[in-house]
Order: C-alpha cells, then sequence, then structure tokens
C-alpha cells in the first residue's frame, strides 16, 4: 500500500509540476513585449504585400533581338495605336543583354515643347507622345552607351489622317525639351511612318510638316458638340495656326463672342463665350490673324 501510495504521490506531484510549468510558459508568452511578437503575427501580412500585384510601369512592352521585330501596341482614346522596333545586327555589343525588353508608355511633356516646335510644323489632333526604354535580359535598365548604332521606329496614326496628311507627318524625339524631327518616310501599307535614325530610347511623338497642310486651316471636329460626356470635356482644335496668331469667334450677325491667342499647337476652344458661357447651338464665324494675311472659316455647334 505504501509503495502503491508512494506512487500515486508522485504521479500527482509530476502532473502538479507540468501544469505549473504550462501556465508559467503562457503567462510569459502573453507578457511578451509587442515589438517580440510583430514578426510571426506580420510575417504573412509582409509576404501579401510583396505579392501584390505592383503598378505597371509601362502600358506594354515585347522582347525583341536583332533580325526579330518588337510590335507594340497601345489604346490612345480608344484607338489601338501600333509601333514598332528593329534592332540591327550590330546595335548591341553584348550580346548577353539580348533579348531586350521593349517597353512603351505615355509620355508627360510640357507646354514649353510644343510652343518652341521647329516653324512650319504642327502637332495633329488624337496623336499622342510615348516614352520608349529597354531593359536587358536580367530587367537592369539599357543606357544609351551601350547601343551602338540606330534603330529603326515606326508609328501608327489615328484612323482619321488621311494619305495626303499622313505624307507630311515626321517622328519627332524629345530633345533638351525641343522636339526634333527626325527624317521619316510614309508606310502607307502598315499606316505607319518609319524612321531610321532613332538614335536612343526616349519620347517620341509625330509632328506634321506644314509645307502642305498650313494652306488650309482646320477646324475639328467640325460639327462639333461642346460639353462634358462621361467625365470629358470636349473640345475644338484649330489646326496649322502658327504660334502667335489670333482666333476671333463670331456669330454669324457680326458679334465677337471669343478670342483666343495661338500659345501652342493645336489651338483648342472649349465653347464657352468671352463671359464663360457655353454657345448654343448654331453656326459661328471664325477668323484668324496672322501677321501678313487673315483667314476665315465656319463653326457648326450641335446641342
Amino acid at each position: 500500500m505504501k509503495t502503491r501510495f508512494g506512487f500515486n504521490q508522485l504521479c500527482y506531484s509530476g502532473l502538479s509540476i507540468l501544469l505549473l510549468l504550462l501556465l508559467v510558459v503562457s503567462h510569459a508568452s502573453a507578457g511578451t513585449p509587442s515589438g517580440k511578437g510583430k514578426p510571426n503575427r506580420s510575417g504573412p501580412a509582409h509576404k501579401d504585400s510583396v505579392e501584390r500585384p505592383r503598378e505597371k510601369v509601362a502600358q506594354t512592352f515585347a522582347a525583341i533581338s536583332p533580325g526579330i521585330r518588337g510590335v507594340l501596341s497601345m489604346k490612345a482614346k480608344g484607338e489601338l495605336i501600333k509601333m514598332e522596333v528593329d534592332l540591327k545586327q550590330s546595335t548591341i555589343l553584348d550580346k548577353k543583354l539580348l533579348p531586350l525588353r521593349i517597353s512603351l508608355e505615355p509620355a508627360e511633356t510640357s507646354e514649353a515643347a510644343y510652343q518652341a516646335l521647329p516653324r512650319r510644323f504642327h502637332v495633329l489632333p488624337d496623336t499622342e507622345a510615348y516614352t520608349i526604354a529597354a531593359r536587358d535580359s536580367s530587367g537592369k535598365p539599357v543606357e544609351v552607351k551601350e547601343i551602338r548604332d540606330t534603330f529603326s521606329l515606326a508609328m501608327g496614326y489615328p484612323k482619321y489622317i488621311k494619305p495626303e496628311l499622313a505624307k507630311n507627318l515626321r517622328v519627332s524625339v524629345l530633345s533638351d525639351n525641343r522636339w526634333l524631327p527626325l527624317p521619316s518616310r510614309y508606310d502607307a501599307s502598315r499606316r505607319m511612318v518609319v524612321t531610321e535614325s532613332a538614335r536612343q530610347f526616349g519620347t517620341y511623338q509625330l509632328i506634321a510638316k506644314a509645307d502642305v497642310v498650313d494652306q488650309e486651316i482646320i477646324a475639328y471636329p467640325n460639327p462639333v458638340q461642346f460639353g462634358e460626356f462621361g467625365g470629358i470635356r470636349r473640345t475644338l482644335k484649330f489646326l496649322n495656326v502658327p504660334l502667335g496668331a489670333v482666333i476671333e469667334i463670331y456669330t454669324v450677325t457680326g458679334d465677337k463672342i471669343r478670342e483666343i491667342e495661338a500659345k501652342v499647337s493645336p489651338v483648342a476652344w472649349d465653347g464657352e463665350k468671352g463671359d464663360g458661357e457655353l454657345v448654343t447651338s448654331g453656326l459661328y464665324i471664325y477668323r484668324v490673324q496672322m501677321p501678313s494675311e487673315e483667314a476665315f472659316g465656319k463653326i457648326a455647334v450641335l446641342r
């Protein structure tokens, strides 16, 4: 009986010690400073933040090598615009850089760059500036010095631009906050303007040489419906207006309702009169005053 009692007492004592240890450990865990417990709680959350898809730097990209044409497509104002990049065989000295990951995204450009457009050059509506960049096969940005030769760049243009106008388009590169037109040719079959003189990855845009188009100042779209639709405010644009010219808008009875100085090209009119009210539907006359001449036209406004 003593042996049995001693054994039972030993079991009870061991169980009590075990329970006491568990209580001590539990208490110690509850009393741990909050900073100590953060790794376990924040670990999964941190993992989620890393794995969450990052915001895209570019809208579209293509992997290209010499002899393989990179085609990049992007929607601009509801229309699919394509660009193509061709690398020459001798372009990349270090073959470890290949294939290049060419990216394309809309560019943020300053108003000063458009004010400084070369004489007789204009920007057409719905043509955008795009930045083209490159990364190597490991994802590292490629510097200009790593590209020895030029590469070919083809830029698509909106469908409203007719062949006779497209022939006057030039690929231009933004250099020192000024647009520099590059030697370009018109490819009617692909509806693209091509240059063999793209010397670096940078910001490019199509601009129109006005040796033909400036014979006529164009108001586009015409007829026009002013106002805000779907959060977008519609405007009318005057094409081929020389910088510094003054656009005057009149009613058909000869009352001048608005005057706009051409500080950028094209010149936009939001449909407001000089007092800030929106014009009503009807026919309006515009006069463009230039240093040596003036031009007239009609605008049909719908409501």
